[in-house]
């Protein structure tokens, strides 16, 4: 019980748990944020690193770009994603440094999500990776309260950790500011002490939270979906035979259905899509990859995409979501095997 609370603890309100290595394959994790603006992905090619990021702000979160160093100590910029308004930040990452964590702050603006704040992070390579952590100041803006920016009221920011290996990679959509915002991050394929994963995908909004552990093992879900994903229970399998059940999550509406899964068979991802309805983001369909076969696409595909894909060693231990007549938000834990 005290690893189930403290796990469930760091998801929701600690920032980061780092973690290196030498990477092998990657991952896609995210975004959160709107729906607004175009899709971009960013991504490392072999021999290099991000040696730095630069973010360009205001109030809320312009363009965010990365200083790329080859293998031979050469360094060129990314293409920019997002507009040209705000003061330009960069944060340093050093060679003997690695970019490992973010912090992204969401809030509303003219009915649409988007990235008001965000915070990075760096860890050094044969360290510890929490006690060698140094943050970025916070760029943008914090708040957990309504209030009037720019002569505009905004709804309350929703602020989401990632933690992970080394950062790969960003994707997510972008315009004149950045809209939304997802990490691709490497596998430590060498490390025999794999940290904990956090990460989410979706919007701020839904009144109601909830969480659910899978102490025994993640085994089944049940889906309420027609357009859009209207509810979500979990089921966890002991290794002595018993089960439980989440509490329903969302609403109602739409047709059930279940995915069940068999001895031996555990998660790999989580993927989906999401739309804004009623000036919400929400999920409008999920799916489930296992090591044996993906399940059917519950809810309706659209060209706004999410992956939450788990590391190969991390095993799903825990989910979060926020919620109201439909599923707003997913969040997972992962714990080492």
């Amino acid at each position: 019980m005290n690893k189930v609370l403290t796990l469930l603890y760091s998801a929701i309100f600690s920032v980061f748990i780092f973690a290196n290595g030498a990477l092998a394959n990657t991952y896609q994790l995210g975004p959160v944020g709107g729906t607004g603006g175009n899709p971009f992905k960013f991504q490392l090619n072999a021999g290099e690193k991000i040696a730095g990021v630069y973010v360009r702000h205001g109030t809320r979160i312009d363009a965010i770009q990365f200083l790329i160093q080859d293998q031979f100590g050469n360094t060129r910029r990314s293409q920019r994603y997002g507009g040209s308004g705000g003061t330009e930040s960069f944060f340093g990452i050093n060679n003997n440094e690695y970019l490992s964590g973010i912090v992204v702050n969401l809030g509303t603006k003219y009915g649409r999500e988007r990235v008001f704040g965000l915070k990075l992070a760096k860890s050094i390579y044969g360290k510890d990776p929490l006690t060698s952590k140094k943050h970025s100041p916070l760029y943008g803006t914090t708040t957990n309260i309504v209030e009037k920016v720019d002569g505009q009221v905004y709804k309350a920011v929703y602020n989401i950790p990632f933690n992970f290996s080394e950062i790969q990679g960003f994707w997510g959509r972008s315009a004149d500011e950045l809209d939304a915002l997802g990490v691709i991050v490497g596998e430590e394929a060498n490390s025999e002490n794999k940290q904990s994963v956090v990460a989410a995908v979706g919007g701020q909004q839904g009144f109601t939270s909830g969480s659910f552990a899978f102490p025994g093992r993640f085994c089944g879900v049940d889906i309420r979906h027609a357009n859009r994903i209207d509810g979500l229970r979990f089921k966890n399998c002991n290794t002595n035979g018993s089960s439980n059940y989440s509490s329903w999550w969302g609403g109602t509406g739409g047709s059930l259905s279940s995915f069940t899964l068999q001895s031996g068979e555990y998660i790999k991802a989580i993927k989906g899509s999401v739309i804004l309805y009623n000036s919400d983001v929400r999920l409008s369909s999920i799916q489930f990859e296992t090591n044996l076969r993906t399940s059917p696409t519950y809810g309706v595909q659209t060209s706004t995409p999410f992956a939450l894909e788990i590391p190969q060693g991390l095993n799903l231990f825990a989910i979060i979501s926020r919620y109201g007549s439909n599923i707003n938000s997913l969040k997972i834990v992962t714990d080492p095997q």
